[in-house]
């Protein structure tokens, strides 16, 4: 009896703290990430996000590798790394999926070169509605004109059972180019499994290859779902065509 009241008190204060994220607050699981890099061509883009999780306190790693073409995964990702035990170094976790992911893909020829347009704190707040400004081509008198990019949340349901903890959403990404108008880049229609349940979203950064020729640039977007915690910040790419 003594442990059902203790599972049922802490299942109160959890969803207490999950209702509770109506108002922004810090994720519990704050992945970072690492930009791996484009591809000789620019088509390919591979990053990695990484961290503690929440609950088991087990290291982890996820590398995607992504065709920015096609705005798919690359056969094989994500490559996913989780240490058994609190033991092992996220050190030694993140090496292994990067070395498998890399290994896969050589013949892309990723370097690690590449320009950050862009970018967020990394302890940004979730909101409603974020906006980054940059321009494509880091001159110190610019020549291009001013690009800005804003991610605005949409609510949306989720394939997954979420148990009502969140009200889950979707995003999409208006372009404005100064003078010229504003473009779509990316509204979601429905949620993919692979979300898992978000409930947010966040503009983290706008990286470029370092050739600015190739035009491929990315969005890397934070995503806020729902973990053993709280919310867990997650990330993913969103291709933007910068060809000019």
């Amino acid at each position: 009896m003594i442990v059902l009241k203790r599972f049922l008190v802490w299942q109160l204060v959890l969803v207490a703290a999950v209702l509770s994220l109506a108002s922004p607050v810090p994720a519990a699981d704050m992945a970072e990430y690492r930009v791996l890099g484009y591809s000789k061509d620019g088509r390919h883009f591979a990053f990695e996000q990484y961290g503690i999780q929440d609950g088991s306190g087990f290291a982890f790693s996820d590398v995607f590798v992504l065709d920015l073409e096609a705005d798919i995964w690359m056969p094989g990702s994500p490559y996913r790394e989780r240490a058994d035990d609190e033991t092992t170094p996220l050190e030694d976790v993140r090496a292994a999926a990067v070395a498998r992911a890399m290994a896969d893909h050589a013949s892309l020829g990723f370097m690690p070169r590449f320009r950050l347009l862009a970018s967020a704190s990394p302890l940004e707040v979730p909101s409603r509605e974020a906006s980054l400004g940059f321009y494509p081509r880091p001159i110190l008198n610019p020549i291009d004109p001013l690009h800005t990019l804003t991610l605005t949340v949409l609510p949306m349901e989720s394939p997954r059972d979420c148990f009502g903890m969140v009200e889950t959403a979707g995003f999409e990404l208006l372009l404005d180019i100064e003078g010229q108008g504003t473009e779509a880049v990316h509204r979601d229609q429905r949620l993919p499994s692979s979300r898992a349940c978000p409930a947010d979203y966040g503009l983290a950064a706008i990286l470029a290859p370092f050739n600015e020729a190739a035009g491929r640039a990315v969005a890397l977007i934070s995503v806020y779902q729902l973990g053993f915690e709280g919310l867990d910040r997650r990330f993913l790419a969103v291709p933007l065509d910068l060809s000019f």
